[in-house]
This record gives structure tokens, C-alpha cells and sequence, in this order.
């Protein structure tokens, strides 16, 4: 009913500028419903009407918005080409506001289109222009100091820091993405960026979990094990996790996109506990996701039961190293079960390890 009301009313528009107001309207109701094809359409006309203007702020905005509809539509060549000229006109103008936020899309673009991408070195050229597309956009932030308040300026950053950690994520480079991730993390209590501390949180989490282990492998006894699961960094990030999750951004103001980035947290801090060995934890934060989440019940009880798999398998690791061939098999296939169902759960980084350790026993 109202898009049939805005068809009519563009129809009756007087004037280009009334023409522009009512398509993006349009454009913009059919953004929220999920209809981005045809929210594509309407931005592209809207483009054209300020073309006609040569109104060119209106026209870098349009790119703006025919960007974020490929990005939707995952066309990733598109968006890059709309945000360029996106960045163009916005340089053109001198508005440094506008260009820092076409740096920051083509960050993404470029980030997302790397995941995309099969070939190596397409991969690392488009991982690198992402790079240099966000350090570009937190260079400009150093600009705007006097133009905007403390707390937009710590936003501005922080969702810089947060791609820029997963773009040196998917460069593989550990070290820079954690920094980046925890200067989000600071950003964002700092400011009270709910969604940011969220999004950061879980990526700290899921890269701490899956980072290939680097220790030698020999048989361990079971304290030994338990001893090394339970990493520095792993307890780190469950502190990190515990302080997001009991803060009073956790409590207030919860959209529906905000109770999903709660519930992946969640998620994320019972794949902690099972990183580090602490089974019957794990399983806890699956009943009580189980009990706030209905609708994933089935789901829930499955891990539940992973984790009381997990649990048992690791006290068939012997108390003290044996010698004993059959022991050695014993175990051996005990670590393999368990990196098994570390697999079965996408948690790489400990799959890894136990499969490491079921072929240095291996006679």
C-alpha cells in the first residue's frame, strides 16, 4: 500500500528535486524489505535525476547507496566501481567526511571479493587494496579533529580497526589482526559502541580458537594436556568474552541484530571452554542458549552431547605417559576422536592439535 501511494505520488512530482526525494523513498523502502534488486533500480534512477541536476554531492551519495545494494547482491565489481566513483566526486568536493566513508566500503569490497576469489594472487592483491583502502580511511579520521565529537570520531575508528583486523585475518597475519581487534574492543567500551564491542569480541574469539598450534608434539599425560589447552590467550579472550557479556551494553537497547551478535558470543565463549579443556562448562552455556533459544533446542542438545563426548574422551588419556604399545594406540585414537568432533564443530585450530598428537603416538 505504501509503495503503490509513492508510485503515485512520483508520478505527480513537479520537479526533479521532488522526483529524487520520492524514488529514494522507494528505493529505501524496498532496502528494509530485503528487495534489493529492485531497491537497485531505484537507486540508479535516483542517480540519474541528480545526474540531470548536476547536483554532484547527491550524485557521490547515490553511488553511495548503488553500492551498498552490490555489496547485498554480493557484486562485488559493481560496488567497487560505484564506490570509486563514489570517492571521486567526494574528493572533487573536498568533503572529507564523505571520502573516509568511501574509503572504508572499498575496504570491505575488496575484503569480501578476496573471499570470493580462488586464485592466490587475485586474493593477495585484493586483500592488499583493502588494506590500503582502510589505513587510507583511518589516516583521514586524524583530519576531522574540531569537526565531529570524541564519540563519532572513536566509531569512525573503530569500525576501521574492525575490518582492518579481519582483512590482516585473512593475510594470516595473527598478530596485527589481534591488535586491531583489541584496539576495537577498547574503542568501543570506551564509547559505548555496543555492536562494535560485539562483532570485535567475536572475532578475537574465533581467530584465538583457530590459530594453528605451534608447540612440538609428544605424548603428554593428561595434566600436561589439560595444562596446555589452557593457553594465556585463551583465558584472555574468555575474560574478554565474560566482561562483554555481563556489561550493561548486553542489557540495554536489544534489537534483534544486537540478540543475534549476544547469542554468537555466547556461542563463541562455549568454544572457548571447550578449546582449554573445560567440557562440562561448554555444555552449561549450550542449556542456557537451549533455554533462551527454543527454536535451536535439537541444535543445542547436539552440542551438549559433543561436549560430554569430549569430556570422556579426555579422561581416557592416561595420568602418566606409558611406553605400552597398546596404550600408545589407545590413546592415539582417542586424540583422533577428538579432533574428530573439533572438526564436526569448525573449531580448526583444536582439531589440529589432537590430530597432531594422534600421529606423534601413532607405532
Amino acid at each position: 500500500m505504501q509503495l503503490k501511494k509513492l508510485l503515485e505520488q512520483r508520478t505527480r512530482a513537479k520537479s526533479a528535486k521532488e522526483q529524487a526525494d520520492i524514488t529514494l523513498e522507494i528505493a529505501v523502502l524496498h532496502t528494509e524489505s530485503g528487495e534489493h534488486v529492485h531497491a537497485l533500480r531505484e537507486y540508479k534512477k535516483l542517480l540519474e535525476l541528480w545526474q540531470s541536476k548536476g547536483d554532484k554531492f547527491q550524485c557521490a551519495i547515490s553511488h553511495r547507496f548503488i553500492a551498498d545494494c552490490c555489496i547485498e547482491l554480493d557484486d562485488y565489481d559493481q560496488a567497487i566501481s560505484h564506490t570509486n566513483q563514489y570517492l571521486k566526486l567526494a574528493t572533487e568536493l573536498g568533503n572529507k567526511l564523505e571520502q573516509q566513508r568511501a574509503f572504508v566500503t572499498l575496504g570491505r569490497c575488496f575484503l569480501n571479493r578476496a573471499e570470493l576469489m580462488k586464485d592466490g594472487d587475485s586474493t593477495k592483491r585484493n586483500l592488499k587494496s583493502a588494506a590500503q583502502a582502510l589505513l587510507s580511511s583511518i589516516k583521514m579520521i586524524t583530519e576531522f579533529t574540531g569537526e565531529l565529537d570524541s564519540k563519532q570520531l572513536g566509531e569512525m575508528r573503530a569500525v576501521s580497526l574492525l575490518n582492518l583486523g579481519q582483512v590482516f585475518r585473512a593475510q594470516r597475519e595473527q598478530t596485527s589482526a589481534l591488535e586491531r581487534f583489541t584496539q576495537c574492543i577498547s574503542l568501543a567500551r570506551k564509547y559505548q559502541l555496543q555492536k562494535l564491542l560485539f562483532r570485535a569480541c567475536y572475532q578475537i574469539a574465533d581467530l584465538s580458537i583457530n590459530m594453528p598450534p605451534t608447540q612440538k608434539y609428544e605424548p603428554l599425560d593428561r595434566a600436561s594436556l589439560i595444562s596446555l589447552m589452557n593457553s594465556t590467550s585463551l583465558r584472555n579472550v574468555l575474560t574478554i568474552l565474560q566482561m562483554a557479556l555481563v556489561s550493561p551494553m548486553a542489557k540495554t537497547n536489544l534489537d534483534h541484530e544486537t540478540k543475534e551478535l549476544l547469542k554468537s558470543l555466547r556461542e563463541s565463549m562455549a568454544q572457548v571452554y571447550l578449546s582449554v579443556g573445560q567440557f562440562r562448562k561448554a555444555a552449561k552455556v549450550y542449556r542456557l542458549l537451549k533455554l533462551h533459544n527454543p527454536n535451536s533446542s535439537d541444535y543445542c542438545r547436539r552440542l551438549i552431547r559433543k561436549c560430554m563426548r569430549l569430556s570422556n574422551l579426555m579422561y581416557t588419556i592416561p595420568e602418566s605417559v606409558s611406553s605400552d604399545l597398546d596404550s600408545l594406540r589407545a590413546t592415539s585414537k582417542a586424540h583422533e576422536k577428538m579432533g574428530d568432533i573439533y572438526s564436526e564443530l569448525e573449531m580448526h585450530g583444536p582439531a589440529l592439535r589432537h590430530y597432531q598428537f594422534m600421529l606423534s603416538l601413532m607405532v
